[in-house]
């Protein structure tokens, strides 16, 4: 039992942590995230949030780095991983 726990902590503290980094994101940083890991364009998500390609690029700037992902791979692991997906 205290194996098992033990063996979780590191797994929990990770989980933990990508949650803190996903509640740093803006209401819309979410909102494009959300479009992004669902395989929308730039372009598509921009149509559906009525703002501009330019601005879905400064926003998934941001996420990128907020959530600390090196790629779009990286992102939809997280997604997955937070119940997003």
């Amino acid at each position: 039992m205290i194996d098992q726990l033990l063996f979780a902590w590191p797994e929990n503290q990770k989980k933990k942590q990508l949650q803190d980094r996903y509640m740093l994101l803006t209401p819309r940083e979410k909102e494009v995230f959300l479009l992004t890991v669902h395989n929308h364009s730039n372009k598509q998500a921009a149509k559906k949030l009525n703002i501009s390609n330019r601005t879905v690029d400064v926003h998934r700037a941001h996420i990128m780095e907020k959530m600390q992902a090196d790629s779009l791979n990286t992102l939809i692991i997280m997604a997955m991983n937070l119940g997003l997906m």
